[in-house]
């Protein structure tokens, strides 16, 4: 009889000892789980911060620019047209200058 009594105490004990035990594993999942869900509030307020930074800090460059006037505009499409003009023309010259100089050398050696 004091054997039974022995074990059911025993049966009795390791029962409540896993019963702590789980709960113990249990808090310490939970803690984990809450863990993670701050550390993921934390990462998505940082890339909030860096996004608003990141435009403060555009809104910020954007007052410091300098634009041009439309008269500067104005001169600078000019320039920019006729060296474009200046250019086309002295290429196709040079083209004509070779062709030329291909047919003169051809008529040479023949």
């Amino acid at each position: 009889m004091a054997k039974v009594k022995k074990t059911v105490k025993d049966a009795a004990i390791s029962e409540t000892k896993e019963k702590k035990k789980k709960e113990i594993v249990e808090d310490i999942k939970e803690e984990k789980i809450e863990e993670e869900k701050a550390e993921k509030e934390e990462k998505k307020t940082k890339e909030k911060k860096k996004k608003v930074g990141f435009l403060a800090g555009i809104r910020k460059e954007m007052k410091q620019v300098v634009w041009p006037s439309a008269g500067n505009i104005v001169k600078s499409t000019i320039a920019v047209v006729a060296i474009c003009i200046f250019l086309s023309l002295f290429f196709e010259a040079v083209t004509l200058f070779m062709a030329w100089l291909k047919v003169f050398l051809k008529g040479l050696f023949v």
